[in-house]
């Protein structure tokens, strides 16, 4: 009985929460780990606001890695930022998937509405670090970490299990039947 090697997949971060969210959606779809790179990439100047921006942007996270390590079998790119919706600015990503055929999916994860304070400085400009950091005093050493997701809910929800369902339904193109 042979045992088929794990994909190789390229992830566009090297952020640990993503690539800890992207093993886990895969090892659920699929049964096993992919042997994951991860890749630092050039990320846009603050946080891309509208929903073609930040599919832009993963796209050119993808192509990036894509260009570095160009034998893989996979690619990945999730990109995080804002979603205006009515009269609020709602904080998302766009996770996008590539196959060494050419074949992409995307999916959306799941979207929260920021709160007023900080809009309100992300909409001046200011950096979301530096406005986490100034809104949540105590709590802003763990964004890094947790994802502004976790410092809104103390930890409760994790930047990690924020994505694992969007890599899931990125992925569902290869799942087996719906080739």
């Amino acid at each position: 009985m042979t045992t088929r090697e794990p994909p190789t997949l390229v992830l566009a971060s090297t952020n640990a929460a993503k690539r800890r969210a992207v093993v886990q959606a895969w090892e659920r779809l699929f049964g096993q780990a992919p042997h994951v790179l991860t890749v630092a990439v050039r990320g846009p100047e603050g946080l891309p606001v509208g929903e073609a921006n930040l599919q832009a942007w993963a796209a050119r996270r993808l192509a990036m890695a894509q260009a570095r390590f160009p034998q893989a079998d996979f690619w990945l790119a999730i990109e995080g930022g804002i979603r205006p919706y009515q009269n609020a600015w709602w904080m998302t990503a766009w996770v996008l998937v590539q196959d060494r055929r050419g074949r992409r999916h995307g999916a959306w994860a799941a979207a929260f509405p920021l709160p007023p304070a900080l809009t309100r400085r992300l909409r001046q400009g200011q950096p979301l670090a530096q406005a986490v950091a100034e809104v949540y005093t105590e709590r802003a050493r763990e964004r890094k970490r947790l994802g502004l997701i976790g410092v809104l809910t103390g930890g409760r929800l994790t930047r990690q299990n924020l994505y694992v369902h969007p890599v899931m339904l990125a992925l569902l193109p290869w799942v087996d039947g719906l080739r």
